[in-house]
Formats: C-alpha cells, sequence, structure tokens
C-alpha cells in the first residue's frame, strides 16, 4: 500500500504535516479529545466511582512511588494516578489496572 500524503494538521495556527488518521500532527495529537472534554466534570469524562476505588490500589502497587520518576533513575512519591497509554475514548476508561501507574 502507498504511504499516505502528508497533509496539514488540523490545529488552527498550525503550519506541521500529518499522516496520521486523526488529522492532527504528533504536537497537537490530544487537541481534539481535549475540546471535546472542555466544560464536563470528571465523572462525565468516565472517572467516577471505579476510578475512586482503583487509585489506592494502584498506589499500593506501586508502592506510592512514581513510576516514570523511577524509570528516570529518581525516587520521588507518586500523588496521582493516570494512564500509562493514553485513553481515547469513554470505553478506553474502563477500570484496567494494568495501563495505570
Amino acid at each position: 500500500m502507498p504511504p499516505r500524503i502528508p497533509r496539514a494538521c488540523r490545529k488552527h495556527g498550525c503550519r506541521n504535516t500529518t499522516i496520521h488518521s486523526s488529522g492532527y500532527c504528533p504536537e497537537h495529537q490530544n487537541t481534539g479529545w481535549e475540546n471535546h472534554q472542555q466544560g464536563k466534570t470528571r465523572h462525565e469524562r468516565g472517572y467516577g466511582a471505579n476510578w475512586d476505588k482503583l487509585t489506592p490500589l494502584i498506589k499500593a502497587r506501586d508502592k506510592g512511588l512514581c513510576q516514570q520518576c523511577l524509570r528516570e533513575g529518581l525516587v520521588v512519591s507518586g500523588t496521582t494516578v493516570d494512564h500509562i497509554i493514553p485513553a481515547n475514548g469513554p470505553a478506553v476508561k474502563r477500570p484496567d489496572i494494568f495501563n495505570r501507574e
């Protein structure tokens, strides 16, 4: 299959090109989803009771340490739980302990 033709990034004012199916360059990859989520509560965005229940479990599993910092050789207390691979929609926000740190 021939390579895709680079097109202008969909972010207003961006001069980069992309071949990604979203239409956004790597710098603005999550822009479309961010705009879609503006003004919604965390529960409306899919971070409800299940997220609240899993957060202490993830912190205990990781021994309360920032996993990203550990990969860089630093020992720092972890304060938040986030996706390892970004969630790109409500279906991805299901309780999955393996995609969180």
